[in-house]
């Protein structure tokens, strides 16, 4: 007994989570330093403060909890006024340099637009992302957008596509106007992954040259067939 009290404690290896490194490159020198892509951590809500022995409220659900913990969050990086009237879509933007959107073809919904009334907005935000890791980020519409429009969801790996593009759908019998101020809330990128993300910040020429470089190599299925290809080649490596 005495030898096992004088012995030193011996504690697990502990290690901590590993951050996923994602980095943003602004296309343009007047977007660095303004962080509208970042961890959403960075920017918490006062609404997100629980309050001790409050209500159940955003700020108890799990949900929005573990997205403030994991996501990244894309912000409105200008004031936009999204216009559809029905027959025509219009944006109003205080710099053409700084953003570029355009409605996709009917034909590329298959038929599905036009079934429904509805026309398929495409946004590219100026800025590019790479991840060395092949982890998947759920795109969503951020919970704290109060935009009178539908963000659809769905998935992006970093390392083989660079862009934050997004979709909005205008449902063509519901005209709208939607003001959306620099620094709004737009999309959040989860990753499938308990990891948290670490968003780096970087300004270069010469990454930005090398992402508009982007010419389609394929006829069709791009994204799929050029991954594919990547993979087959590191793991003959």
């Amino acid at each position: 007994m005495k030898k096992f009290l004088g012995e030193k404690l011996k504690l697990p290896f502990l290690t901590r989570r590993r951050h996923i490194e994602l980095f943003v490159y602004p296309a343009v020198p007047e977007l660095m330093d303004m962080r509208y892509i970042d961890a959403t951590s960075k920017s918490k809500k006062t609404w997100m403060n629980r309050k001790v022995h409050a209500d159940s409220s955003v700020s108890s659900c799990y949900g929005l909890i573990e997205m403030q913990k994991k996501s990244v969050t894309v912000q409105s990086w200008l004031d936009v006024i999204y216009k559809w009237d029905g027959n025509n879509w219009a944006y109003e933007i205080t710099d053409r340099n700084l953003s570029f959107a355009d409605i996709h073809p009917e034909q590329q919904t298959n038929g599905w637009g036009k079934k429904h009334g509805i026309d398929v907005l495409k946004v590219m935000p100026p800025y590019f992302a790479e991840c060395s890791e092949d982890i998947d980020f759920i795109l969503s519409a951020s919970p704290f957008s109060h935009a009178n429009f539908c963000i659809p969801s769905g998935l992006v790996s970093f390392k083989y596509t660079h862009d934050f593009n997004f979709f909005i759908y205008f449902h063509r019998d519901h005209p709208v106007e939607n003001f959306v101020k620099a620094g709004d809330n737009l999309v959040n990128y989860t990753p499938m992954s308990d990891r948290p993300v670490k968003v780096h910040e970087i300004w270069s020429p010469e990454k930005i040259n090398f992402f508009n470089r982007g010419t389609p190599l394929m006829f069709r299925d791009e994204f799929l067939r050029r991954r594919s290809r990547l993979i087959k080649v590191n793991n003959s490596k």
